[in-house]
């Protein structure tokens, strides 16, 4: 995959951190309760059923009741399952740090190396989302400051990135306004070498009402680059991918892309707050456009995520999904030891460095 790339090193940088693997998912046999009308799963001698008020004939939450004790990471999350004393199915959800505290000089450093080499007055700019955004943002407003760069115009692709754009003295445009733009940046959750297909929208991210937009931005714009660290720069794109689908008949939904999946993937629909079990709890997050979100948490690398953006798409009540497929020209990935601007092939000639 290395080969199919143009590497230009600002110092050196060692080999990518591969994220934790999720393990094989067991999905265990179901059996109708006919007294309440759903399936529970079979495990020594205790029976654990899955809560739903109608639940049909093939269970898409199937891999959510695992064995006691069976845990999983996936994406941004850590999963892990047991029994309660009373018996009940208890799932607990944890965020790790998404950026590690010593890497905060390099990725601002990425951040400021992106601004300086690709931003140029009078451009339109899509403005991302996420920490090494927010830090790319600031540095446009002081450069703004000192005129070093004059009549920019800044497209923000989330509500934080309008907030940090005023804050920083960055004019701002909507995106009616400036529907073609020169240039865009923003933070992503795992980008894959060579094809830099990347994943955006997974949990964690404050002030990201929607990847709907934050899609749109960044595929209008002439070039595009993901500013990331080292450990989101991987081999193969894995763990959760970001469902957006209608409100409307969203468990038959969520059963086609469970089985469509089946054995690779877990679903969970997103929480509005906290943390939740697969159903989203009470109060399900819904974006600014009144779509429910699914976290597809792929157990296994995906091989072909062309097929998988394919797949979701042709599913009748998906909107969009989280995967951006041939749009970055670049990946600016800071590690521990430097910073490094990655190209594809794929992309026109590295030009913006003369």
């Amino acid at each position: 995959m290395a080969s199919a790339q143009q590497t230009l090193s600002f110092s050196s940088i060692g080999p990518p951190v591969t994220p934790l693997l999720l393990p094989q998912a067991r999905s265990p046999r179901f059996r109708a309760d006919n007294s309440v009308s759903s399936y529970a799963s079979v495990s020594g001698n205790r029976s654990r059923t899955c809560q739903r008020s109608s639940c049909k004939p093939h269970c898409p939450f199937s891999s959510f009741l695992r064995r006691e004790g069976e845990e999983s990471r996936g994406g941004t999350r850590r999963i892990s399952t047991s029994l309660s004393p009373s018996g009940k199915l208890r799932t607990t959800i944890s965020t790790p740090l998404r950026v590690q505290a010593s890497l905060k000089p390099q990725l601002e450093e990425a951040a400021k190396q992106v601004v300086d080499y690709f931003v140029r007055s009078g451009m339109a700019v899509g403005l991302g989302t996420g920490l090494a955004s927010s830090m790319a943002i600031r540095y446009m407003g002081e450069k703004l400051k000192d005129g070093s760069l004059r009549e920019i115009v800044g497209v923000p692709m989330t509500s934080m990135s309008a907030v940090e754009a005023a804050k920083a003295g960055v004019p701002l445009a909507t995106f009616q306004d400036y529907p073609q733009l020169d240039f865009a940046f923003d933070d992503a959750d795992a980008v894959q070498e060579g094809t830099l297909f990347a994943i955006v929208g997974r949990k964690g991210v404050a002030g990201r009402e929607s990847i709907l937009k934050e899609k749109a931005i960044a595929k209008a714009a002439k070039q595009m680059v993901f500013i990331i660290e080292e450990s989101k720069f991987v081999g193969q794109l894995k763990g959760a991918v970001p469902v957006l689908i209608e409100q409307e008949d969203w468990l038959d939904v969520a059963e086609e892309i469970d089985d469509l999946f089946l054995g690779d993937a877990e679903v969970w629909r997103r929480p509005s707050h906290g943390e939740a079990g697969p159903m989203g709890g009470d109060f399900p997050l819904v974006t600014a456009e009144g779509h429910f979100v699914l976290d597809v948490i792929f157990t296994t690398p995906i091989a072909n995520a062309v097929e998988v953006a394919q797949s979701l798409e042709a599913i009748s009540g998906v909107v969009t999904h989280g995967l951006v497929l041939d749009t970055a020209y670049a990946a600016a990935v800071a590690s521990s030891t430097g910073v490094k601007i990655r190209t594809s092939l794929f992309k026109s000639a590295f030009t913006s460095m003369e």
